[in-house]
């Protein structure tokens, strides 16, 4: 596998941030109460609550398996779960909204993720800095979390 440039990586995460920015509108009008009402509504389907946060990763319907690892993953704070699923499952995408799911909540104060190489880890936590700096509903809901 050919190895990127910098400016090929900054393009693709600039269009990804981009798409991320266009697809996760908010309602700038809402009042407070019924914005608390909302995300109380969201937090308690987790399910509803990556469709609303994640219409990028959320694409289609969950299936049976994804809806019970994810209920295992959500249900046990200190669960280590190996999804061997095939190519094309998901395994990423619903890793990252259970994982935002449990930070934005608050569940979790501390996550540790491990890749294989620094390579893997880059292409794997960039989809988390573009949505964690780019989603309004997120910022929207919880407020800016960008870092140093």
């Amino acid at each position: 596998m050919a190895k990127r440039t910098d400016k090929a990586y900054f393009d693709a995460w600039q269009e990804f941030r981009d798409n991320t920015l266009k697809a996760t509108p908010v309602d700038l009008n809402e009042s407070a109460s019924d914005k608390l009402k909302r995300i109380a509504k969201l937090e308690a389907n987790p399910e509803q609550w990556f469709k609303y946060y994640f219409p990028n990763f959320y694409t289609s319907e969950p299936a049976l398996f994804h809806i019970k690892a994810t209920k295992r993953v959500l249900d046990n704070p200190e669960w280590y779960e190996v999804r061997s699923w095939a190519r094309e499952l998901s395994k990423s995408g619903r890793t990252m909204m259970e994982v935002l799911f449990l930070a934005m909540t608050g569940k979790k104060k501390n996550i540790i993720m491990v890749s294989s190489s620094y390579d893997s880890a880059e292409r794997l936590l960039l989809p988390y800095k573009s949505i964690l700096e780019a989603n309004n509903r997120l910022i929207n809901d919880y407020g800016v979390q960008e870092s140093i």
